[in-house]
């Protein structure tokens, strides 16, 4: 049994060192400058997109996604994933014959679209 001790602590001491990569959206769109960033050096700055579409024969958008949980909460087992998502960053870049033309960035937060809940819905003459 004391020949396994140190096994298990080495275990217990590098199992902490795991962790996920984190995309960094809000930073590294700020490399991006329409009219300037090639297809290329998107590709570079922020990776493969999550998805992309074609919208004409000439223009390709590339759509980038990261959700963050934060709280503390967030690393309760089995819990966590459902009580503190609340962040979700968005950067949909438009492509125009290898060049940028577009790029947006939107930050939703939890709870961003609760007014719509609470709105009156009539019609206004």
């Amino acid at each position: 049994m004391r020949r396994w001790l140190p096994v298990v602590f080495l275990l217990f001491l590098f199992s902490g060192c795991y962790n996920r990569p984190v995309r960094h959206l809000a930073s590294d769109v700020g490399l991006i400058t329409p009219g300037k960033t090639t297809k290329e050096e998107v590709l570079l700055y922020l990776g493969e997109p999550d998805t992309s579409r074609r919208r004409a024969p000439d223009v390709e958008e590339f759509v980038y996604t990261a959700r963050h949980r934060t709280g503390l909460l967030r690393n309760t087992p089995l819990l966590g994933r459902y009580l503190d998502e609340n962040r979700a960053e968005t950067v949909v870049v438009t492509i125009t014959d290898g060049v940028v033309t577009d790029c947006r960035f939107t930050l939703e937060e939890k709870g961003d679209r609760d007014w719509a809940d609470d709105f009156t819905w009539k019609e206004i003459r």
